[in-house]
């Protein structure tokens, strides 16, 4: 069963943090998720029936005999590893990427192993945590233990960008729609319905986002001093604004126009918002009406750890 995860529930999540003074670490969403997973009593026949945790994990890169450890007293030459994890809590994905150390002399993968090779393992819940926790690097012969039981893994299909498919489908109906290159992706700049238009302009050195209805008034919804992007839906009365900003931020708006007893039938209002936290990013991953659910997906950078954490989340739409 998908888990639901209110805004106001992220924003409770994250409000105790915030109130802390200069703590030593602050436990990450994917370390928190992972630990309430963990807590979960262990249901027979489940995936934890045996305390083994099936997950997968991808060598990003390595770096050959870039670290001498010390164990039991006697140095140890250990190849650094980026390693991203993967594994699915309620039929979602927990990701995180993080450092480890292999030892050069046991050494189960190499260099010429491809960027982004995938492998099926089992972790302990003690390796999972510690993991994801980020809080020190593993020691070298846990990861030794897991690596002696990797498997290839199957080859994941290439994830669809559903944001980026549902602009395409909506610049094939309307090709009138202006769209602006930037950074090799495109932000579409308008969204044109029966009903009414979204226009991204740029005003006063602001990016600002516009509603003009058909009959009516110019609204204006939304502005930064960075850029936004418009992502259309197929259902007409629904868009999402992309707000960047700040180079570390993105947060995710849902607008609904009509059908809200507080608001004029045709005017637009934001019906879901992502918060907007320093080195978090927010995006659409997929809209489904039927369902009445939209997944999206949030991708917390990690300076201090070296890493970063990504989370789907099912959203409820209606």
């Amino acid at each position: 069963m998908n888990t639901f995860l209110p805004l106001a529930a992220i924003c409770v999540f994250f409000l105790p943090l915030q109130a802390q003074e200069e703590p030593e670490i602050l436990p990450t969403l994917a370390s928190a998720k992972i630990s309430a997973y963990l807590e979960r009593p262990v249901a027979k026949g489940s995936q934890r029936d045996t305390q083994n945790i099936p997950a997968t994990i991808t060598v990003e890169t390595i770096e050959p005999e870039a670290k001498t450890l010390e164990l039991d007293g006697k140095p140890c030459t250990c190849d650094l590893l980026y390693i991203t994890t993967t594994i699915h809590i309620d039929g979602l994905p927990v990701t995180f990427s993080r450092k480890w150390y292999q030892s050069s002399d046991k050494r189960k993968l190499t260099v010429n192993t491809p960027e982004n090779t995938s492998y099926a393992c089992r972790l302990t819940p003690d390796q999972l945590q510690t993991m994801a926790d980020g809080i020190s690097d593993m020691d070298p012969r846990d990861v030794d233990e897991i690596l002696d039981n990797i498997e290839p893994a199957d080859t994941p299909a290439p994830e669809p960008d559903i944001a980026a498919s549902l602009r395409k489908e909506y610049a094939n109906k309307h090709p009138e729609a202006r769209a602006l290159p930037r950074d090799g992706d495109i932000r579409l700049l308008e969204i044109i319905r029966p009903g009414y238009d979204i226009t991204l302009i740029l005003q006063d050195e602001k990016a600002v986002a516009m509603y003009t209805p058909k009959a009516g008034e110019t609204v204006e919804l939304l502005q930064n001093d960075r850029y936004m992007e418009l992502i259309p839906l197929p259902q007409e009365n629904h868009f999402i604004i992309i707000d960047h900003p700040d180079g570390h931020i993105s947060r995710l708006l849902l607008y609904k126009i009509g059908g809200l007893w507080n608001h004029a039938p045709n005017a637009p209002a934001c019906i879901f918002q992502t918060p907007g936290e320093y080195d978090v990013q927010w995006n659409l991953m997929n809209w489904d009406w039927k369902a009445g659910t939209m997944t999206v997906r949030r991708t917390e950078n990690l300076p201090g750890i070296g890493g970063k954490d990504t989370m789907d989340f099912t959203i409820p739409i209606r």
